[in-house]
C-alpha cells in the first residue's frame, strides 16, 4: 500500500494537473466545456439513454447541480418518440465514448445496452430495472447552437447528478465528443489522471506498451487503443504493423489536457515491403505452377484416353459397314433375307454413331489441352 505523503502528492498532483487542463486548453469562442469538480463511483452496470431535445427554456429549467430523478423522467416523456438524426448522432457518440473503459475489478464500469440491435436505452424508469446508472442527455439548439446537458442517473438515488455539459456548433461534433471524453472518461475509469486515445495509420496496427512496462497493473492500463494512466510517470508505446517501421511514442505528464488524442501515421518499410513482395510472388509462381501441371497433366489423360476409344471404336466401325455393304449385295440378288440386311444396317449405324460420338469428345479434349499448354 501508499504511504500517506504519497497519497496526498499524488491527490496534489490531480488536482494541479486538473486545474492546468482547464487552464491550458485551448479557449474558444464557438465551444464551452464545464467538468464539475466532483465524481461518482464506479460501480454496476452502466447504460446511456436517447437523449432528449428540449426547449432552451425546458432545459434550463431542470440545469442544476443535483436535479430530482422524476423531473428528468417528467421532462423526457413528453419528447419521447422517434429519434431525429441529431439526437441518434449526440447519443451514439456519447456512449462510444464509454465502449473502452477498465473492467469493474479495476475501478471501471461496464457499459449495458437493451440489446444486441439497440446500444441505447429509452429514458424511463423501465431501463434502471436493467442497468444501475443511466446518462441521460438533454439538449436544446438555437441560432446554430448546441447546448447539452450531461446526467447520471442512480438506480438507488432521488437526485440525479449533473457530470458537465457543451456548449458549442453543433456541427462541431469532433469538439463535441472531446469534451464529453474529459468528463465522461474519469469518472468511469477510477478517475483517471490522463486518458490517451491513438488514432493509427493504418488501422489495424499492434500498439502495446515497450517493454519494461509491461507491470503497470495499478498505475497504467492499455485497453485496445485507449491509455489510461493513474500516476505522473512517463510512458512508452511501441506501435508496429508487418511491413512498416515500429515507432515508439512517449507519453508524458506535459499533456495539457486529462484527455488527448495522438494521431500516429506509421512509415512504410521498402525493404519489408519489397522483401514481402517476392516471397508472395515466388510463392504464387509456385502454386502456380504446380497447379497448371496438375491440371496439363489431367487434360492430357482426358485426351488419352477419348482418342484411344475413337482409335477402337473405327475398325469395328469398318467391320461392320463392310459387312453391311456385303449383305446389301447379297440382298439384291435375293441371297440375304430383309431381317438380315435390317440386323446389320443397325450394327453398322450403331457403331458410326459411336465413332462419331468419340471423335466429338476427342476434338473437346484436344481443345481444352491445348488451352490448358498455353
Amino acid at each position: 500500500m501508499r504511504k500517506n505523503s504519497d497519497r496526498a502528492r499524488h491527490c496534489f498532483g490531480a488536482g494541479l494537473v486538473f486545474l492546468l487542463s482547464l487552464i491550458l486548453s485551448p479557449a474558444s469562442v464557438s465551444s464551452q466545456a464545464a467538468v464539475l469538480p466532483y465524481a461518482s463511483v464506479a460501480r454496476g452496470k452502466l447504460g446511456v439513454a436517447a437523449f432528449i431535445q428540449l426547449s432552451n427554456e425546458a432545459r434550463t429549467a431542470i440545469d442544476t447541480p443535483n436535479p430530482i430523478k422524476a423531473d428528468l423522467f417528467s421532462a423526457a416523456a413528453p419528447a419521447s418518440g422517434k429519434l431525429s438524426p441529431l439526437t441518434v448522432s449526440l447519443s451514439l457518440l456519447a456512449r462510444s465514448i464509454l465502449e473502452l473503459l477498465p473492467s469493474p475489478s479495476d475501478g471501471g464500469a461496464e457499459l449495458s445496452s437493451p440489446s444486441s440491435d439497440i446500444p441505447l436505452f429509452t429514458m424511463d424508469q423501465d431501463a434502471l430495472k436493467a442497468c444501475d446508472r443511466l446518462i441521460a442527455g438533454f439538449y436544446s439548439v438555437q441560432d446554430g447552437q448546441l447546448v447539452t446537458d450531461i446526467y447520471l442517473v442512480d438506480a438507488k438515488k432521488e437526485q440525479a447528478e449533473k457530470l458537465g455539459y457543451y456548449s458549442g456548433s453543433y456541427a462541431n461534433l469532433e469538439g463535441y465528443k472531446k469534451t464529453l471524453s474529459q468528463f465522461l472518461l474519469p469518472i468511469f475509469s477510477a478517475n483517471a489522471w490522463r486518458i490517451v486515445d491513438f488514432s493509427i495509420l493504418p488501422q489495424g496496427s499492434s500498439i502495446a506498451l515497450a517493454a519494461g512496462q509491461k507491470d503497470t497493473s495499478t498505475t497504467a492500463l492499455l485497453i485496445g487503443s485507449r491509455l489510461f494512466i493513474y500516476d505522473d510517470n512517463n510512458y512508452d508505446i511501441v506501435i508496429s504493423r508487418p511491413g512498416y517501421f515500429p515507432q515508439k511514442q512517449t507519453i508524458s505528464p506535459l499533456l495539457n489536457d486529462i484527455y488527448n488524442i495522438i494521431h500516429i501515421d506509421l512509415v512504410i518499410d521498402p525493404q519489408s515491403i519489397q522483401k514481402g513482395a517476392e516471397e508472395e510472388l515466388a510463392a504464387a509462381s509456385a502454386e502456380t505452377k504446380w497447379d497448371s501441371a496438375q491440371k496439363y497433366e489431367g487434360a492430357s489423360k482426358l485426351f488419352s484416353a477419348a482418342l484411344g476409344r475413337l482409335v477402337v471404336s473405327i475398325p469395328l466401325t469398318a467391320i461392320c459397314l463392310g459387312v453391311f455393304y456385303l449383305g446389301y449385295e447379297g440382298y439384291s440378288r435375293s441371297a440375304v433375307s430383309e431381317t438380315s440386311l435390317w440386323l446389320r444396317g443397325g450394327a453398322a449405324a450403331f457403331s458410326l454413331g459411336f465413332s462419331v460420338t468419340f471423335a466429338i469428345d476427342m476434338s473437346i479434349r484436344l481443345e481444352r489441352l491445348i488451352s490448358t499448354a498455353r
